[in-house]
Formats: structure tokens, C-alpha cells, sequence
């Protein structure tokens, strides 16, 4: 197999998602090949270096696809509101049975904004941007003891698309919650997500072209999924821990919590390091499911990732 041939398969087989997305991994693969002759590698010699193409498009498919679903998660009417409070705001019924319990999970996405996630200094709820005139463009609604929220979307040529296309003066989203949260769901397709001193049982970000960043976290399960972004953190105390990324790059750097950390690293064209954790493969793997200690899964088609323990240097 040949260079065009190989790019035509991955070009052929990813025509159904976004250009935006699809082209930017193709650019990444023909800077490979690039590469690999300015080293005096043949076509083919690249091809077998990158492996089967269409192992590489299943890979790549499984993030597009859940990228692409992401707007069918939230199927309910939205309310617009200046400023959301805690679990107690009494307009509606459904509000009304939330407030006899904790607020258990947030689920929040965007388009383009950044999104920073901070923990709550009253111990209540809130999320607000960084220019008061842009909370007009925010909705929200509650189902139980769940909230749910996004920048408002809209179809290509009518109005509410048009402004949706000006949403990228929509600098940065603010979401301040409290320890109490089981489950944390961010998702962005172009903009960060920066998270910092979050203690959350269950957190997944999300993201296509935006990086991801995090400081001092702590729960149980971390998962992060990315396309072209890259992730980056320390301090991070979690038993479960699952990164995954297309283009990306990743740099995991872990608190051991007095707990053997073992590490799955999956890659086709990255290089993974790991420093002082057990690295296992995948079978190995999925055996220590109810064994003592830290999980990490990194997997990635070409991006590279490290994965460091508490007191080595970051």
C-alpha cells in the first residue's frame, strides 16, 4: 500500500462526520508520511509503520460518533434563567421535588466557550459567564435532583443559527459546585475545559479541538476523551482512570495515595511512557477489576502520553 491509498481509505471512510474534525486528522497523517520520507522512508514502509488503516478509522469513529450524539442527550424544553442557586429554586414542580434533595449531577455543554470548574465557596450551585450579557444565551432545566445546561444551538441558515455563529464572543462559562456532586459531565466541542480542586465521585470531560486541564482532583472514576485536544493535569487521586485521545497528547501526572497504580497503554502511532506504575496489557487489565489499587487506561491513535506518579518531577 501506497500513500494516496491510504489517505483515500481514511478520507473515504470518514466523509459521514465533520469536516472540521476529519480534516484535521487527515492533515496529521499526511504530515506522518511527510515525516517518514524526509528520513528516507518509502510509502510503504510508512503504511506498515501506521498499521492497518481502517484499525485506525474504527478508532477514530467511536469518538465521532459519540461527539456527533452529544445533542440528543438533553431532550427536555429549556427555561431560560439569570443565575442558577443550589437545588431550591420553587417555579415548578419539578423543582419543587429536587429541592428535598442533594443536587447529584451536572451535565453541561457548549460549542466554543471555555469552560472552568471551580468548587463552591456558599457550598450551593452556580453558573454564570464571564460577560453578564451572555446569559441570555445559556439554558437550563432540571429533571429530579439533576441539572442540565448549554449555550443554545441552532440550525444552519435560520436565525438562531446565525447567532450561534456569533457565540464565539462568548469568552468563558463558570461553573461553581459543591463537594457533594456524584456525577460530573462536561462536554465542548472548540473550546478548554479547566478544571481545579473539583472533589467529584464520577467526572467526564469531553472535547473535539478544545485541551483539557485539571489541578488537585479527586473521586473515584476520570475519564477524559479528546480529539484533537490535549489533556493535561497533576494532582489527581482517582481509582479509575480512563484517557483517550485521537491527535491529542496526554500528560497524567498522579497522587498514589499509598496504592500501586497499573497502567493499560494502547497506542497505534504514539509513544506512551510510563514511570513508576506496573504497565499491564489489556488482558491483564480487564483481570485486575477487583483488585487493590489505581487503574489508568490510556489509549490513543497518534497522540503521545505520559503517565507519572506523585513526586517525581512535573
Amino acid at each position: 500500500m501506497k500513500k494516496e491509498e491510504y489517505i483515500n481509505h481514511l478520507v473515504q471512510s470518514l466523509k459521514p462526520y465533520d469536516k472540521v474534525y476529519t480534516e484535521e486528522i487527515i492533515r496529521d497523517y499526511e504530515e506522518h508520511f511527510q515525516d517518514g520520507m524526509e528520513h528516507g522512508q518509502t510509502e510503504e514502509e510508512i503504511c506498515e509503520f501506521l498499521g492497518d488503516p481502517e484499525e485506525i478509522v474504527c478508532e477514530i469513529r467511536e469518538i465521532l460518533e459519540d461527539t456527533r450524539n452529544v445533542t440528543n442527550e438533553i431532550g427536555r424544553p429549556f427555561e431560560e434563567i439569570e443565575r442558577v442557586i443550589g437545588e431550591k429554586r420553587k417555579t415548578n414542580e419539578d423543582e419543587k421535588n429536587a429541592s428535598s434533595g442533594k443536587l447529584t449531577t451536572i451535565h453541561f455543554q457548549c460549542k466554543s466557550a471555555d469552560i472552568k470548574v471551580v468548587p463552591s465557596k456558599d457550598a450551593l450551585f452556580h453558573v454564570y459567564t464571564e460577560d453578564p450579557d451572555d446569559m441570555k444565551y445559556l439554558e437550563h432545566t432540571w429533571e429530579g435532583t439533576s441539572y442540565f445546561g448549554r449555550v443554545k444551538t441552532g440550525k444552519k441558515g435560520t436565525l438562531s443559527g446565525f447567532v450561534e455563529s456569533l457565540l464565539g464572543s462568548m469568552t468563558e462559562i463558570i461553573l461553581e459546585i459543591p463537594d457533594e456532586i456524584e456525577k460530573l459531565h462536561i462536554e465542548s466541542s472548540n473550546g478548554d475545559i479547566n478544571l481545579k480542586k473539583i472533589k467529584c465521585e464520577n467526572i467526564t470531560l469531553k472535547t473535539v479541538n478544545g485541551d483539557m486541564k485539571y489541578k488537585k482532583i479527586r473521586g473515584k472514576t476520570f475519564m477524559c476523551q479528546t480529539i484533537n485536544g490535549d489533556i493535561t493535569g497533576k494532582h489527581l487521586e482517582a481509582e479509575n482512570i480512563y484517557i483517550k485521545t485521537v491527535n491529542g497528547d496526554g500528560k497524567i501526572f498522579l497522587n498514589d495515595q499509598g496504592k500501586t497504580c497499573y497502567v493499560c497503554g494502547k497506542s497505534i502511532i504514539g509513544d506512551i511512557k510510563v514511570n513508576q506504575a506496573v504497565r499491564v496489557n489489556s488482558q491483564e487489565f480487564l483481570d485486575l477489576k477487583d483488585k487493590e489499587g489505581i487503574k489508568v487506561f490510556f489509549e490513543s491513535v497518534s497522540g503521545d502520553g505520559i503517565v507519572k506518579m506523585k513526586g517525581e518531577d512535573e
